[in-house]
């Protein structure tokens, strides 16, 4: 009897032991598999269309850390709303081929509890930019104050807007991060440099690009004049350098002869001339004699 009371004994804790095992097992499951699915990620891009009515653009999603499973990959236009494809596989890989705009791409493993979701943009060439505003600093300005205006793309019904990023070649420096529900953009005060411009509509991919310098206004004038003597008739003598040529004079009204840089106008009558000399890059110079 006694000894039948050891065995079971013993078999009640064998049995115990095993449950205990059983349990931490399947407690240290859960941690594996915590562990893989707080691991996994998704990686996203895209391969630009031909032109924004062409579908050949493309996107793909990469999953890593998966262990296995059945992984749901669903990808909607944001612009429109639609679902664009939706795929159903083992594979950790998917990629779309569509028009150039803007998706969100939801992945779903159900195997594993796994969810993620992103957003990529198929771009395509066809925008072009034109500013409103100077390139130089004219007069000692120190700051360009410059509006980019975006045409070339053909979009319906806009509703997520237009990325600007403005970059200084200089030093790869952003300026300018920054979405619109417009194609017109206020660029922050520029200095003396080169800078790199872009844009890219979210509603159909439309991209443009461009560089542009803001340099110094160097425009120089020098004056000669002689005043009325004894009843003879004075002269003047207007030469303007720096900047860039060619070079107008405006008399402001007056009626003068056509100049020429560096001309003297001989014959000039008692009287005060106000006249404003323009270089071709815009700065100009102005005096009253």
């Amino acid at each position: 009897m006694k000894n039948k009371n050891i065995r079971m004994n013993n078999r009640k804790s064998f049995l115990e032991s095993t449950s205990l095992i059983k349990k931490v097992l399947f407690l240290l499951l859960g941690v594996f598999i915590s562990l893989n699915v707080n691991a996994q990620s998704i990686t996203v891009g895209s391969i630009p269309a031909t032109n924004t009515f062409t579908a050949d653009g493309k996107a793909y999603v990469v999953v890593s850390g998966l262990p296995g499973g059945l992984n749901n990959y669903t990808w909607t236009n944001l612009s429109s709303g639609v679902q664009a494809s939706f795929t159903s596989s083992t594979d950790l890989t998917d990629t779309l081929t569509d028009f150039s705009g803007t998706y969100e791409i939801s992945v779903d493993n159900f195997d594993f509890g796994f969810s993620a979701i992103d957003t990529i943009t198929i771009t395509a060439p066809g925008a072009t930019f034109n500013y409103n505003g100077s390139f130089v600093l004219c007069g000692g300005l120190t700051n360009a104050f410059l509006t980019a205006f975006v045409q070339g793309c053909v979009v319906l019904g806009p509703t997520l807007g237009t990325n600007y990023l403005l970059t200084d070649a200089s030093n790869n420096a952003i300026l300018l991060d920054s979405v619109a529900p417009t194609t017109a953009m206020p660029l922050p005060p520029l200095v003396v440099g080169t800078y790199y411009l872009s844009s890219t509509n979210l509603d159909n991919g439309c991209v443009g690009f461009d560089t542009f310098d803001i340099t110094a206004g160097l425009l120089n004038v020098s004056t000669f004049s002689t005043n009325v003597i004894n009843n003879t008739l004075g002269l003047f003598t207007v030469t303007a350098s720096g900047g860039s040529s060619p070079y107008t004079l405006d008399w402001q009204g007056q009626n003068l002869p056509t100049w020429n840089n560096g001309d003297t106008l001989i014959g000039l009558p008692v009287g005060t001339y106000f006249y404003t000399v323009s270089s071709s890059d815009g700065c100009t110079y102005s005096i009253l004699l």
